[in-house]
């Protein structure tokens, strides 16, 4: 296995912004959310400033215990709705696309990790994990102006690699304040200096290969 870092260019033409395709897609938005009533009051009560769906479609939730959970996931130009299907009263939960710390895709399976710093993460599995993944580096970059870095592991599972709600709890805070930095000075490194990093050595990892997304 190796370390090795490179920045390809990604043509995706129907997440680019200030576009009707980008605000609405009906691609992306499997479960047509952004006209269901219900959401645009959810939206209205839970979300920050102007919010609009941009992607939707049911999705396997794997929980604390190991257990498949279905679940409704919205994506909207601001964050992450976790939420029951067709439950739209209240999200169970929202997470702002900005407190995201990284993303984590096995090659093997369709599961992948949203890493939420200061919070638990969220354990997923989804046949389009790769065009959510495009979709969150896009709208990261689009309100942070930092590249969100994603890593692909070669395990079939990666509960082992979750912190849990339960775990979070009991996680010191100067260990929370230690990863926000270490992923803070990795988002720099690459926003300052691409072409240094992708021409820096491969090195050996048991379990990572780690590859930065450049999604602009």
């Amino acid at each position: 296995f190796f370390c090795s870092c490179s920045i390809p260019y990604v043509q995706m033409a129907e997440l680019k912004p200030n576009t009707t395709a980008y605000r609405s897609s009906s691609s992306l938005d499997s479960l047509n959310l952004a006209r269901n009533a219900h959401i645009n009051a959810l939206i209205k009560n839970e979300g920050i400033g102007q919010e609009h769906v941009i992607f939707s479609d049911t999705i396997t939730k794997i929980n604390c215990k190991n257990k498949a959970q279905r679940r409704h996931l919205m994506i909207t130009n601001k964050a992450i709705y976790n939420l029951k299907p067709n439950k739209y009263k209240a999200s169970q939960r929202r997470i702002s696309i900005v407190d995201i710390g990284m993303l984590t895709l096995s090659s093997l399976s369709d599961e992948f990790v949203i890493t939420i710093i200061a919070e638990y993460d969220y354990h997923y599995m989804h046949p389009r994990k790769q065009i959510i993944k495009e979709l969150l580096s896009k709208l990261f970059f689009d309100l942070t102006m930092c590249k969100l870095i994603s890593v692909h592991s070669d395990r079939h599972e990666l509960n082992d690699i979750v912190i849990t709600k339960k775990l979070a709890k009991y996680e010191h805070t100067n260990i929370k304040h230690t990863v926000q930095q270490t992923l803070s000075n990795m988002r720099e490194m690459l926003t300052s200096d691409d072409t240094n990093i992708g021409e820096q050595p491969s090195q050996k990892n048991a379990l990572f290969e780690i590859v930065y997304d450049e999604t602009i």
